[in-house]
């Protein structure tokens, strides 16, 4: 008897004790604001060289290398706020 409430005792006090973000998970969490808003600045630099008069006129290497660059960061843009709001949902769910 005494055995099966000391295992729920012990079941218990790890819930208390993983009632927040691993050390890993909120050092990310903190980092991806600032790593959100320099990729929103670099997309938004790469978006004005591309509505400049003469981006066009360079050559169709040059303009596909800014393109793929343009997919890469909006692609990692998305990966990040994905992982935020994942993170952000995990806090959630062990703050309650």
């Amino acid at each position: 008897k005494s055995n099966a409430s000391t295992n729920s005792d012990k079941g218990t006090k790890s819930k208390k004790k993983a009632a927040k973000l691993s050390y890993k998970d909120q050092q990310e969490l903190d980092k991806l604001p600032v790593t959100i808003a320099e990729l929103e600045k670099d997309i938004d630099a790469v978006q004005a060289d591309m509505a400049s008069a003469d981006f066009y006129q360079q050559s169709s290497d040059k303009i596909a290398e800014v393109n793929a660059k343009l997919e890469q960061l909006e692609l990692s843009l998305s990966q990040n706020f994905e992982r935020w709001e994942e993170l952000e949902a995990k806090k959630d769910e062990l703050e309650r």
